[in-house]
């Protein structure tokens, strides 16, 4: 299953994500699953695993009811956060949003309605659902 192509299947234009669903389903990608601090990874498959995170989530955000529409970094290895300061566009905010839980690495970087970004750096493949989603996470390799 993790090997197989997953597409999404039925969005509208209408609705969008509740802010407490986003932050949960955020938490659930970092390696400790969000208790406490970031520290040693526990929650599986992190914790099997013999090295830290070290793929950070860049996230197009369109549609979280509470949040503001723009580019969101999680940065699922808090030694990395200065690195990628430094080697990230200087004009890029580094804020964290408002009432985002404290154990939760996530910054917004850049404010604004960014579909048509996400939709090229997507390759085009999921243009039409770019303008349906809550949130677009491109995979690169």
């Amino acid at each position: 299953m993790v090997r197989k192509r997953r597409s999404a299947q039925d969005m509208d234009s209408q609705y969008g994500m509740l802010l407490d669903v986003f932050y949960q389903m955020l938490l659930k990608t970092l390696p400790t699953g969000g208790a406490g601090v970031q520290s040693e990874p526990c929650q599986l498959p992190f914790g099997a695993l013999p090295w830290k995170a070290e793929v950070h989530l860049v996230l197009f955000v369109h549609r979280v009811v509470g949040l503001e529409q723009g580019i969101y970094i999680l940065v699922r290895n808090f030694t990395h956060k200065e690195a990628l300061q430094k080697v990230m566009r200087p004009e890029f905010v580094w804020e964290k949003p408002e009432g985002c839980p404290s154990n939760l690495p996530l910054y917004k970087l850049y404010q604004g309605d960014c579909r048509d970004l996400a939709a090229r750096l997507s390759c085009h493949q999921v243009f039409p659902l770019v303008f349906l989603s809550c949130m677009i996470l491109p995979i690169a390799r």
